[in-house]
């Protein structure tokens, strides 16, 4: 039995592998379309725009409140 997530927390800036070309990648795979993409980052609004234009669901600047991560999961997991 293959499980797949259903959620995936994904920040745009990691040692070795740039976030932007991941959500990419992500949206342009089928096995991927039910997946939800949350962004959590540092990065300017701007470019916290531009990863919701390359797919990801839901975007959440740091610092954040834990209440605040806990609603947009609930949100997107419901």
């Amino acid at each position: 039995m293959e499980q797949k997530p259903s959620l995936m927390t994904l920040d745009l800036t990691m040692p070795g592998l740039n976030g932007f070309d991941l959500l990419k990648h992500l949206r342009a795979e089928k096995q991927f379309d039910d997946l939800k993409i949350l962004v959590i980052s540092a990065l300017a609004q701007e470019r916290l725009n531009e990863a919701i234009e390359l797919g990801a669901n839901a975007v959440l600047s740091k610092p954040f409140k834990n209440d605040e991560l806990l609603n947009i999961v609930n949100k997107l997991t419901s």
